[in-house]
């Protein structure tokens, strides 16, 4: 029986525009300087764990998932890693507790002082180690936080923390501010994916955005997660919208075709 086109049902406009969207992320990974730099970049970021070999890694933020299903593949496919384990993964997100250190100031830079934050003489912000002890008492899970320890704890090296863009610089102070508190006498150490030089292959072409340009920068939905709203919170909560998420695995699928040997 053939179904006559003005019965179906109609996609609303914010799922058509949605759907514009999604094809526009997948198209952008599968260009070719996009994929190289991503496979390079990803490359690093092993290089760095075996020389390392972290007890832990933190991936950070929403773009935390994203990162790992990238990592996740390439460390499976990897000659270097065959027989290792990837170390324990940790996802955080610190957007509350940046909001509150480091909030936007003009044209979106975020410059604006508070209790938490102080200024060199380069104009760069950094995070008041004193003044934000009161702030950290007020944030993390105490029983997720207290799950953590043993994989803290175990091992003897570095605490690797991953951003998947270094801009300012304040989501790495942040989260390495509340590691600190939570777990001292520990050694840090930060590893960005992506940088602002990479505007030149990772750009928008069909929005003309300038700059450095990541799917997930526009929609987070992306990620597989939601913000969570709790107070003081410094984790994500999986996105229960099923729509998003069918996206989502559309872009995870995308993604780890990259690393699949």
């Amino acid at each position: 029986m053939q179904i006559e086109q003005s019965n179906l049902p109609k996609e609303s406009p914010e799922r058509k525009e949605k759907h514009t969207s999604l094809e526009e992320a997948v198209e952008f990974f599968r260009q070719p300087k996009v994929r190289e730099l991503f496979e390079a970049r990803i490359g690093s970021l092993i290089e760095e764990i075996l020389e390392l070999n972290p007890r832990v890694l933190v991936m950070l933020d929403k773009a935390a998932r994203p990162l790992y299903w990238a990592l996740n593949e390439a460390w499976k496919n990897d000659e270097r890693t065959q027989g290792k384990k990837l170390p324990t993964v940790k996802f955080l997100n610190f957007g509350q507790a940046k909001e509150i250190i480091f909030p936007e100031g003009k044209e979106g830079f975020r410059q604006e002082p508070t209790p938490y934050n102080y200024t060199d003489k380069f104009h760069e912000l950094f995070v008041d180690e004193e003044t934000i002890k009161d702030l950290w008492k007020d944030f993390g899970d105490d029983k997720k936080m207290m799950d953590m320890l043993p994989d803290f704890y175990e091992g003897d090296g570095p605490v690797l923390i991953v951003d998947d863009y270094e801009g300012s610089g304040s989501t790495v102070k942040t989260a390495k501010s509340f590691l600190q508190f939570q777990f001292p006498d520990l050694e840090y150490m930060n590893h960005a994916i992506f940088y602002g030089l990479d505007s030149i292959v990772l750009k928008n072409k069909k929005k003309a955005m300038n700059g450095t340009w990541l799917p997930w920068f526009n929609d987070k939905s992306y990620t597989m997660v939601a913000d969570d709203e709790t107070p003081g919170t410094v984790f994500s909560k999986p996105d229960s919208n099923k729509e998003d998420r069918k996206d989502a695995i559309a872009l995870r699928k995308e993604i780890i075709s990259i690393f699949k040997k």
